[in-house]
């Protein structure tokens, strides 16, 4: 039956992991690595599998009495494949249970006398399921790879009690790849092996390539002093982001004959090519007070200074201010003499600005399209320009206010 050449009674599934730890006083490090192979139920050879690789290490460093560096990286590789798929909806692939099913129950997969030729299903449905999973003839391989690195200095200068400074950076990559390959095939009668038809929707090779790379740096700067009833806290950070992005898609056609999987390989006349390219940029700075008096009065102010790219220049920073107030009312005398089963009530206030980017990023530019054609000498036909979208030069962050009141009361 369909059923038996199709799937199979089981599938498999293996995962493996290994780790190692240890050090020294000076270095301590951590490493880790996993294999993952899913394999499907259906009764495929090629088709129908996913693969994992994955590695990570932690390294800490004490490089002096007040300085320790940390570092952590990961990879990570995936592959895998699957019948061809194009993403899209009703996508005849995702639909492989429901096509064993309607399939003809007296017609097997393939020809009587010829196992290498598939058989004709008629009209509904005209594919070969098995013909459909057949890696040879069509599929959708992927591949991806993920690289990620994160370092941190932190410094406890003796010299000045309660101050830490922090230093990040980090960079990551990440590349996604999909390769997918459609064939025509031929269908036969079963009896004869007579053709009768044809099955799939094209002979194409495509190729579909994202990366994702992503740089980070932040400073920071931590302090804090208590003396008596007073508590003091203070943080002052700058950050800054880089993004680039790529996304492209090329696909060709190509004739009775299959060489190797390379859209060049295709025909030149049939051939479909797309792409994008992007970067953005954005950094901050931020500063925070906090002081406590008596754990009873609570003041927080706080400040951004946020930049990004989309806007025209004197118009990419914006300044964000905010501050909250703080009564830990239960800690006076009048409620904890008088309620003493009031535990712990605070009232709370708050105000203050939020930044929202708005708009497109350039929307300060002007665009222009092809429109017609004007003939100034010689009768020869000159295409002319014209704008399709205003330039906005005073875009810029939206300030949006927010205030807050509450009663915080834990029993």
């Amino acid at each position: 039956s369909w059923w038996d050449a199709a799937l199979k009674d089981h599938s498999t599934t293996q995962t493996h992991n290994l780790s190692v730890r240890g050090g020294t006083e000076a270095m301590t490090y951590f490493i880790s690595g996993s294999f993952n192979d899913d394999r499907s139920i259906y009764d495929v050879k090629d088709n129908y599998w996913y693969k994992r690789y994955t590695l990570r290490g932690n390294f800490t460093f004490k490089l002096a009495a007040d300085l320790t560096m940390d570092y952590q990286t990961s990879f990570r590789a995936t592959s895998s494949a699957d019948p061809a798929n194009d993403d899209v909806y009703n996508e005849k692939s995702n639909m492989i249970f429901n096509y064993i099913a309607y399939s003809d129950r007296l017609t097997p997969a393939t020809v009587k006398d010829n196992p290498n030729h598939y058989t004709y299903q008629g009209l509904s449905p005209t594919e070969n399921v098995m013909a459909m999973m057949n890696h040879d003839l069509n599929y959708t391989d992927k591949r991806g790879r993920a690289f990620t690195n994160t370092v941190n200095f932190n410094y406890n200068p003796h010299q000045i009690k309660g101050l830490k400074l922090m230093l990040q950076g980090a960079y990551d990559f990440n590349y996604d790849g999909t390769y997918t390959k459609k064939t025509r095939y031929p269908l036969y009668d079963y009896e004869t092996d007579k053709l009768m038809g044809y099955g799939g929707d094209e002979n194409s090779y495509r190729e579909n390539v994202r990366e994702r790379e992503r740089l980070y740096v932040r400073f920071q700067a931590n302090y804090n002093k208590i003396w008596g009833n007073h508590n003091l806290t203070a943080m002052v950070a700058a950050e800054a982001t880089k993004m680039n992005m790529r996304n492209q898609t090329s696909k060709r056609l190509f004739g009775d004959f299959f060489t190797k999987p390379t859209v060049s390989s295709g025909l030149e006349s049939a051939q479909q090519a797309s792409g994008t390219r992007s970067s953005t940029a954005t950094a901050g700075y931020l500063a925070r007070v906090n002081y406590e008096y008596a754990s009873k009065y609570l003041v927080e102010l706080m400040g951004r200074y946020d930049g990004t790219y989309i806007y025209q220049k004197g118009h990419r920073w914006g300044f964000f201010p905010s501050f909250s107030l703080g009564w830990r009312i239960s800690e006076e005398p009048f409620i904890k003499n008088n309620l003493p089963w009031i535990g712990n009530l605070k009232l709370r206030w708050s105000d203050g600005k939020t930044g929202l980017t708005q708009g497109s990023a350039y929307a300060y530019l002007s665009g222009y399209t092809q429109g017609s054609s004007y003939s100034f000498e010689d009768g020869t036909l000159t295409p002319g320009f014209v704008n399709n979208e205003i330039a906005n030069t005073i875009l810029s962050w939206a300030d949006v206010r927010m205030m807050n009141a509450g009663i915080d009361w834990n029993f």
